[in-house]
């Protein structure tokens, strides 16, 4: 008695047209059907490029696979009745190559909040090409801020509170591909600081003692600065005495 062959089909559940970095192909056989009489599917084998990962094995019915590498592959799945009856059918993939984004400063990542000005510029590269006008600068990504512009800059952005900012470029390649990458930067809270006289105010000059006092915030170092009739005196310390 002569079987009919099974009939192999590949499904996929995510496309077969992916950029590289954001890869996840998933195929499965659930299509595949055995002719009349023929008993079900006793086993599957999937075949790509050596250099692919075929997950959870090749003889499963569904399958993830990754690619190393960007290109076109070949996948192929063959599928084997009760009969020992056989069919298989392969299909194309194709891994288009990721941008790599990335961007500089012109100032230190960390300021102080009086004054501050971040101007951002883009140095991403991509052998595909770089949209040119395919960036999105995302200025504070907690709150969701972006930039109104979409080109590769200089963009000045300012600040106006204290705190750790996390800054991202979102990069697209002329084939639609995109890359983010993610940078940290820091606003200082401004230092706050209020002086007072310990001492007596208005001593008399033989014997005079003066001593000073700070009540200060954010703040790592002191600098006093004395002018009297007769010259100056400086101080580094925070509340300075016999002056």
């Amino acid at each position: 008695k002569v079987f009919d062959n099974p009939t192999a089909v590949i499904n996929s559940t995510n496309g077969v047209n992916q950029c590289f970095n954001q890869q996840s192909f998933s195929f499965n056989a659930s299509n595949s059907t055995t002719a009349s009489g023929s008993g079900p599917i006793s086993s599957y084998n999937w075949t790509t490029s050596s250099s692919a990962t075929i997950s959870p094995n090749s003889s499963s019915n569904s399958v993830s696979v990754n690619y190393p590498n960007t290109g076109t592959y070949s996948l192929k799945l063959t599928i084997t009745d009760s009969k020992g009856c056989k069919d298989d059918s392969t299909i194309s993939i194709t891994l288009k190559e990721s941008p790599n984004s990335d961007f500089v400063l012109s100032q230190n990542d960390t300021q102080c909040l009086s004054g501050n000005t971040f101007t951002f510029t883009a140095t991403s590269v991509s052998n595909a090409g770089l949209n040119s006008s395919g960036y999105k600068w995302i200025v504070d990504s907690v709150n969701n801020v972006t930039l109104s512009g979409t080109g590769a800059g200089p963009y000045n952005y300012s600040y106006s509170n204290a705190g750790d900012y996390i800054v991202g470029l979102v990069s697209t390649s002329s084939n639609g591909c995109r890359d983010t990458v993610w940078k940290k930067i820091v606003i200082l809270s401004n230092p706050s600081i209020t002086a007072s006289v310990t001492s007596s105010a208005s001593q008399c000059l033989n014997g005079n003692n003066f001593s000073f006092s700070s009540n200060a915030t954010n703040t790592n170092s002191y600098y006093w600065d004395f002018s009297w009739n007769n010259g100056t005196n400086t101080s580094t310390i925070a509340s300075p005495s016999n002056i």
